[in-house]
């Protein structure tokens, strides 16, 4: 999976949050991959070192608060 991808899927499975917090949460992944390529892994690579998506999502979700989730 390449970053776009990544953060594609990253997108459609933080759907439920507010735009904003949604774009902070992709932006600061995206800066992770770019920290992590500098520091001399693959595109790849980098995504494969945040472990499993699913994984991703759920710790993603713990750092949340409940009314920040559950916005209308």
């Amino acid at each position: 999976m390449n970053k776009k991808e990544f953060l594609d899927v990253m997108e459609r499975r933080l759907s439920v949050l507010e735009a904003q917090e949604r774009e902070d949460m992709l932006s600061e992944y995206e800066q992770h991959i770019e920290l992590k390529m500098k520091s001399g892994m693959s595109e790849q690579e980098a995504i494969e070192d945040f472990g499993d998506i699913d994984s991703l999502i759920a710790v993603s979700y713990t750092h949340l608060t409940l009314p920040t989730i559950l916005r209308v």
